[in-house]
């Protein structure tokens, strides 16, 4: 299960992953995930700001 954590903007989304138990970014309008799972939400954070996030096809759960 996967819950919405922060929302960052009108596309983004900061996500935590249970079965994973990580953070993922997600973009609402492409449906991209961020590759990299995150320890934190604020790892995640500081990856969208600093616009180091690589885009692949939603394939999380």
């Amino acid at each position: 299960m996967s819950a919405a954590i922060t929302y960052l903007d009108n596309d983004s989304v900061i996500f935590y992953s249970c079965i994973h138990d990580s953070y993922y970014l997600k973009n609402l309008l492409s449906q991209l995930v961020s590759l990299k799972d995150y320890r934190t939400a604020d790892e995640a954070l500081v990856s969208f700001i600093n616009n180091r996030v690589m885009w692949v096809e939603d394939i999380k759960e």
